[in-house]
Formats: structure tokens, C-alpha cells, sequence
């Protein structure tokens, strides 16, 4: 939303979008370019902040990679689990046929 808001900064071009207030309750917007100077970003926790839109843009990005980051580790423990599993249930098998 904060790209589509610089890409047409210059025009007066209303933007039409939806946003939602609560998991099942939607709101409609316009909003006019030049007259959008600031963004308010949940952070959570009941916390809501202004942020001028070059700030906000930047805390996003940096947000997504550290978010990208995380996704990525967790593939690669869950991998790592994968083979310990794939490795250790046919050894378990075997140790139970021989105690049996």
C-alpha cells in the first residue's frame, strides 16, 4: 500500500481500497495521494505509531527480510528434524526386534 502511495504521489487520483478492523469486519477507504503525508502501523500489543512514509517503508522492508530470515532457519531445522526422524525410526525398529 505504502508503494502505491509514492507511485502516484504526484497524481490526484483517488486510491479505493479495503482494510480490515477486525477478523470479520471489513472497511472501505479513499484515499487521496497528496494529502497522505503518514502511515499509523499496528505494532501490536494494543500499540499504534505514526510514521512519516519513507520511515514506514523502511521499517517494512527491514521487518520483511529479518521475517524472510526466520522463514528460512525454520526450513532448515525442520529439514535438519526430517532426516534425524528419517535415521532414527528404522534404528528404533531394529532395537525392538532384537530385545523382543
Amino acid at each position: 500500500m505504502i508503494a502505491n502511495n509514492v507511485c502516484q504521489a504526484g497524481t490526484n487520483e483517488p486510491i479505493q481500497t479495503t482494510f480490515d478492523m477486525n477478523d470479520t469486519l471489513y472497511a472501505h477507504a479513499t484515499l487521496l495521494p497528496d494529502d497522505t503525508d503518514e502511515v499509523f502501523l499496528w505494532l501490536g500489543a494494543n500499540v499504534m505509531l505514526a510514521y512519516p512514509i519513507d520511515e514506514a517503508e523502511q521499517l517494512l522492508e527491514e521487518k520483511l527480510q529479518a521475517a524472510e530470515l526466520s522463514f528460512k532457519n525454520c526450513e532448515e531445522d525442520m529439514e535438519f528434524l526430517r532426516e534425524q526422524v528419517t535415521v532414527s525410526l528404522p534404528l528404533l525398529f531394529e532395537r525392538k526386534i532384537r530385545v523382543s
